[in-house]
């Protein structure tokens, strides 16, 4: 074993996570300062109220706006905080961008399903969960920023996208089956201190075609992962 050049690796890893932390900080420091009056207007959502014994707010359920470039969702409708995107709120919607509130803790399966022009969103400190197929099929979303606070991810949630880079930070226990199957650009991977399964296919189908030089060529497992599915 070649432990020079693991020790290069591993030093690699950790820097690309330092930058992926900084870019996590900017955009959430960036997210907070989009308002309500800056907001789309509620009325082109469908919405219900979200009552829990942990939640008490606004889950957004669909999406009835059109030829939109940016959405931005509002953090609060009729008094109440927005803290869910409802499963397949926005399924095939056209949109390039979305801005989600600080006070999204949830985003449900297939939220974002088939949006193929989506080419930017980030993803507030407060969200702990990301639902399966969450972002399947978003073709043009090249990269995915994940904060510290996320606990879960669903399968296939960034399938078929075109993120060129992804994090899975310290408090996420499992990466999930197919959570990045068919993602042909992918090139970086930072997986946290912390994370303890890698699940089955999770980086399968991560190269276009033979002779590709953006592919992902290098992945750093750290000591706490103790399984990884064939």
């Amino acid at each position: 074993i070649d432990t020079s050049e693991t020790e290069r690796q591993i030093m690699q890893a950790q820097h690309h996570k330092e930058s992926v932390d900084r870019q996590i900080r900017e955009a959430i420091a960036s997210a907070s300062m989009v308002n309500t009056n800056s907001a789309t207007p509620a009325e082109l959502f469908t919405y219900e109220n979200w009552i829990s014994d942990s939640y008490n707010g606004v889950r957004i359920t669909g999406y009835n706006g059109f030829d939109e470039q940016i959405v931005a969702i509002p953090s609060k409708i009729n008094g109440r905080d927005v803290i869910s995107i409802g499963e397949k709120a926005f399924l095939n919607a056209t949109m390039e961008e979305v801005v989600l509130p600080a006070s999204i803790t949830d985003i449900c399966p297939s939220a974002f399903e088939n949006c193929s022009n989506l080419a930017r969103i980030i993803i507030p400190n407060a969200v702990t969960s990301i639902g399966e197929k969450a972002f399947s099929g978003c073709r043009s979303l090249n990269a995915i920023l994940l904060p510290e606070s996320v606990r879960e991810l669903g399968k296939w949630c960034f399938h078929n996208t075109g993120i060129t880079s992804i994090n899975f930070p310290k408090r996420l226990k499992s990466i999930p089956d197919w959570c990045c199957y068919d993602c042909r650009n992918l090139s970086e991977v930072t997986i946290a201190e912390g994370v303890k399964q890698i699940g089955y296919g999770a980086f399968a189908l991560t190269v276009r075609k033979y002779g590709d030089t953006n592919y992902l060529r290098t992945l750093v497992i750290p000591k706490s992962v103790d399984i990884v599915e064939n």
